[in-house]
């Protein structure tokens, strides 16, 4: 069986990953005994593989190993990767789990090895189809325990990479040894009449299985004195040996040793540890390598100026070097000015595809703003000379709308009642506008002198104008 999850992050049954803190990262965990043949997506470069090795069988069978790793892939462009994964079984009294040592057709009390755990990428791609897998990751298995005599104690199995323990025995009985991760245990030598030599317990199955060796025999025919299996370990003579069995016919106290553990493989830059659970299991996490996209201009939340010209400039990069880049597309293209034309909020998105098919994509906002200040042309008074009761025509032009402050005040300050400046505001347009100048403002009149007109625009963005001023005469 496997479980599947869509994300890490806050689900339980995905913790044994260890790359969690990725919030694209996809996770499945295989705990039926046995190989199974997982294709991941498209883009998939490396996966993170947690593989736990299968308990030895027996009260005291030792526990797998527990190893970490990650692991590259091969990734040709448009193929899924494909990944073989082996989850090993538990040891049982009489019974050796998937891939471990010690099963065996006649009745036994020793507890068969468990099995190894591991993962095996593909290396070499043929047309399309993978043709090389490499057993890169081994969890391997503990080994089980040894029968008890009777009254005697068996050995413990020995946990993932280490030797189970011997038997109990009596004086004139040299002890069965334990089997190591590498050969079976010596079965003891008997100086007793009642007391049989021990059987040595089986070497590992080297080759594909790696399975850990069988326990030495005893002569009885419960079962009692049996020797424990084996571990199953690495491809490389590094399986459990099975512990040797010993039993005496006055039942005074000779048993089987413990099986040895499994050794395991360790890749580069993975982790060896011992596990506690008895849940063999292998845990595959990956994250599809998606392209990205960088954009440096028009930055995120900045600000620029209506009718500037600000060249765009953003990137494509691909999720890895197997997948370049198809197309990268935004409203314009890089080196090409942003729009600012129009004032407001803009937004500013650019896609990439790679050759693959993976898609990202990256989303920018920026504003427009009037940052230009209007300005005034050919301001005219037309009469300069008016008197009390005449009015001048002012004329000038705006480059763009805006609101006017008119303000008048005496070249001279010659008493303070003339002194005081008058203003008034009007609405300009952009282009011509005009207004009229007289000397009576209500109930004041300008009284005779030269004066200045003095004119400002603010527009509806309060950017403000540089001033401009122009002479009248009042006469008398």
């Amino acid at each position: 069986m496997h479980h599947r999850c869509a994300r890490l992050a806050g689900i339980a049954a995905c913790a044994a990953a260890l790359t969690a803190g990725s919030a694209s990262a996809e996770t499945a965990t295989y705990t039926t005994p046995g190989l199974t043949k997982v294709t991941l997506p498209p883009g998939v470069a490396t996966v993170h593989v947690v593989a736990v090795g299968g308990r030895g069988g027996g009260l005291q069978g030792g526990y797998g190993a527990v190893v970490t790793a990650d692991l590259s892939l091969v990734t040709p462009q448009g193929v899924s990767n494909e990944i073989r994964v082996f989850v090993g079984g538990n040891g049982a009294v009489g019974t050796a789990g998937a891939n471990g040592g010690g099963g065996t057709a006649t009745p036994s009390l020793a507890g068969g090895g468990g099995g190894w755990s591991g993962a095996s990428p593909c290396i070499t791609m043929t047309s399309g189809t993978c043709s090389v897998f490499l057993r890169a990751l081994v969890a391997g298995g503990g080994g089980g325990s040894g029968a008890d005599g009777l009254p005697g104690t068996g050995g413990t199995g020995g946990a993932a990479g280490a030797t189970g323990g011997a038997g109990s025995t009596k004086a004139l009985l040299a002890a069965a040894s334990g089997g190591s991760p590498g050969s079976g245990g010596d079965g003891g030598v008997s100086s007793d009449v009642n007391c049989l030599d021990g059987d040595p317990g089986g070497d590992p199955i080297t080759g594909l299985n790696a399975t850990g060796g069988d326990g030495g025999v005893s002569n009885s025919v419960d079962g009692h004195g049996d020797g424990g299996g084996g571990g199953g370990g690495s491809p490389t003579g590094s399986g459990g040996g099975g512990g040797a069995g010993a039993w005496c016919a006055d039942d005074t106290g000779a048993s089987g040793a413990g099986g040895g553990g499994g050794r395991s493989i360790v890749p580069t830059g993975g982790q060896l540890g011992a596990d506690t659970t008895g849940i063999p299991s292998v845990t595959l996490t990956y994250t599809p390598e998606r392209p990205s996209v960088s954009i440096a201009t028009p930055a995120d939340g900045a600000v620029y100026a209506q009718g500037g010209t600000f060249a765009a400039s953003y990137t494509c990069a691909p999720g890895g070097p197997a997948f370049p880049i198809a197309s990268c597309n935004g409203p314009v293209a890089a080196g090409n000015a942003i729009d600012t034309s129009t004032l407001g909020l803009h937004t500013f998105a650019v896609s990439v595809t790679d050759a693959i098919g993976m898609t990202a994509g990256a989303t920018v906002q920026y504003r427009v703003t009037d940052q230009t200040a209007p300005a005034f042309r050919r301001l005219r008074i037309v009469p300069r000379r008016i008197d009390a009761s005449g009015f001048a025509t002012v004329r000038f032009n705006l480059t763009e709308a805006a609101q006017v402050s008119v303000s008048v005040a005496p070249v001279k300050r010659h008493h303070a009642r003339s002194s005081r400046a008058r203003r008034r505001v009007i609405s300009g347009r952009a282009g011509t506008n005009s207004f009229r100048l007289r000397a009576r403002t209500g109930r004041r009149t300008l009284g005779a002198g030269d004066y200045r007109l003095r004119l400002v625009a603010i527009d509806r963005a309060g950017n403000r104008s540089r001033a401009v001023t122009a002479r009248f005469t009042v006469t008398g």
